[in-house]
Formats: C-alpha cells, sequence, structure tokens
C-alpha cells in the first residue's frame, strides 16, 4: 500500500531524486546570493539617502527597512497565492509531503529578506545609537531559518503549511505605509485609513494565518511524527510554537497600544467639551457698558474654538 510514509521514504532513497534535490540547493542558494545583494543595495542607498537628507539614524533605518520589506510583501502576498495553484498544495496527497515547486521558490525570496534585514539591523544597532529590538531579532532568525529546519537537505515536508507565513505579510504592507504616511506628513485621513487596514489585516489575516499553524500542528500530531524524520517534527514543532508565543506576545501590545490611545483621545474629547461647555455661559443680563468686554471675551472664544479642532485633528 503506498502511503505518505512510503512517499516519503521513496524520496528519501532514491539516488535520482536526491541528485535533483542537490542541484535545487545549487540553484536555490545561488539565487538566494543575488536576492540577497539586491536588498542589500536597495536597503542601503535608502539609509544613506535618508542620512543626508539629515534623518536620525532611527529614522534612516525605518526608511530603510520599511522600502525592502514592502518590496518583500507584495512578493510573498502574489506569490503565495499563485505558487499554492501552482504546486496544486490543494490536494490531499500534498497536504504534508510534496516536491519544491512554485512556493520555494517565495521562500528562497523569503529567506533573502530575511538574511538582508536582520543583518542590517544588527549592524545598525551596533554602530548607530539605535535601542535593540530583539523580538526583530527574534523574529527574522525564526523566520529566516524555517526552511532549512523542516526541508535541508531534503525539501519536500511542509510546503502547504509554509504558505501560512507568506500571506502573514499581506498587513506589513498597511504597516509600511501607515509609518511613510505619517513621516512625510500625509494627511491624517489617510494615516487613518492606513492604520485601520493594518489593525484589520493584522487580527483577521496575519495572526489567524499564524494560528493556522498551531491548529495543523494539533490536528496532525501523531501523522507528523509518524511520516517525517524526527528532526523536521521537532524543528517544525518548535517554530510553529515559538512564533505563535511571539505573535501572542505583540497581540497583547498591540491591543493595550489602542486601547490607550482610545483612552486618551475619549479624555481628550471630554476635556474639550468641559472647556467649551464653560466658555458658552452668558449672562442673560449685560450692562451696556460690558458690550465691548463681551465682544472681546467671544472672540477669545472663536478662537479657543478653532484651536481645540486643530488639537481634534490630530489625534
Amino acid at each position: 500500500q503506498f502511503t505518505v510514509s512510503s512517499m516519503a521514504n521513496f524520496y528519501e532513497n532514491v539516488n535520482v531524486v536526491f541528485d535533483d534535490y542537490n542541484e535545487f540547493w545549487k540553484w536555490f542558494f545561488i539565487l538566494h546570493a543575488i536576492c540577497s545583494t539586491c536588498y542589500g543595495l536597495v536597503f542601503y542607498i535608502m539609509f544613506t539617502n535618508a542620512e543626508k537628507k539629515g534623518e536620525s539614524p532611527k529614522n534612516c533605518l525605518l526608511i530603510a527597512t520599511c522600502t525592502i520589506s514592502t518590496i518583500h510583501s507584495h512578493i510573498c502576498c502574489i506569490g503565495v497565492v499563485v505558487g499554492f495553484f501552482v504546486d496544486e498544495l490543494y490536494l490531499p496527497g500534498n497536504y504534508m509531503i510534496s516536491p519544491p515547486g512554485a512556493i520555494s521558490i517565495m521562500w528562497m525570496l523569503w529567506t533573502s529578506y530575511m538574511l538582508t534585514d536582520l543583518t542590517a539591523h544588527i549592524i545598525c544597532f551596533m554602530i548607530k545609537p539605535i535601542p535593540y529590538r530583539l523580538d526583530v531579532i527574534a523574529h527574522h532568525t525564526f523566520a529566516y531559518t524555517t526552511v532549512y529546519f523542516l526541508n535541508f537537505p531534503t525539501p519536500i515536508y511542509g510546503w502547504l503549511i509554509l504558505c501560512a507565513p507568506l500571506i502573514t505579510e499581506f498587513s506589513t504592507i498597511f504597516m509600511n505605509f501607515r509609518w511613510f504616511a505619517k513621516h512625510y506628513g500625509y494627511s491624517k485621513r489617510l494615516q487613518y485609513h492606513l492604520n485601520s487596514g493594518f489593525i484589520l489585516t493584522w487580527f483577521l489575516i496575519r495572526l489567524p494565518a499564524i494560528l493556522s499553524l498551531l491548529i495543523y500542528l494539533i490536528l496532525n500530531w501523531e501523522a507528523i511524527y509518524r511520516d517525517t524524520p524526527t528532526r523536521v517534527a521537532i524543528s517544525g514543532t518548535i517554530l510553529i510554537i515559538c512564533i505563535n508565543l511571539l505573535h501572542v506576545i505583540w497581540a497583547y501590545l498591540l491591543i493595550n497600544k489602542i486601547m490607550r490611545n482610545r483612552k486618551k483621545k475619549e479624555l481628550r474629547l471630554n476635556s474639550d467639551y468641559d472647556d467649551r461647555s464653560k466658555d458658552d455661559i452668558v449672562p442673560t443680563q449685560i450692562h451696556a457698558n460690558d458690550h465691548r468686554r463681551l465682544n472681546d471675551r467671544n472672540q477669545g472664544i472663536g478662537d479657543e474654538d478653532k484651536n481645540g479642532t486643530e488639537t481634534d485633528s490630530l489625534l
């Protein structure tokens, strides 16, 4: 009987297939080096240009990293949809074991970006007055090593579940554009829409995609440890648990930030409302010689309302 386990043994033991995998990894690393160099050049150009314009070291890093991150995110979101259907990962026989295809090319590009961005962050943390971001280092390290832990030297495991991290980059597009809009002073309306898009895609796409990895692990626990090498099963388990824990922490911090911002806005609005209510109290009987003072006071109220409205628009 031809089972998933026998398929795995077939891929592992047939010399012709193994030779093909050697060829696969050779081209994987060649293209990986080329793409990493391209990402590095883009990062360097954006960073140095920002420095010449007098940006702070932190903003130089953010401008450069958001640029290559936006390129990476668009590639991932388009590539994962195309690769899912080209590789026929929707077929039941490919849910755990399948030959490398278009998704493997997406992961070659993924590792190129992660390596470049991770290296750039570490260098900037070391030589520039920029605070360390340990969560970024941890995320990029997990993200970069995933494909090697699961698929080196035999790239046949888990290409279906490896689609999930690719689709999470959809929220990154809104996050990067939101930062650019705020940094370069675009309208508050645009910033609001981009921020809303980021929050919605983070909680409706990114977080469920990451959680789907944990659900996949739980539902297929026995099959994973039965039909894949122990190294692959253990590595996949550790990576899935760690990346889910990281996103739980991020979700907690993001929710707290949303609640704090909402509370601050409500307090500010209530404060403005109370101030305006006090200023709107006008005596019903006023002596004739007080008209000039009343007009001056009303003019002041108009100025305060104007300033209050402008302040509200900045929240």
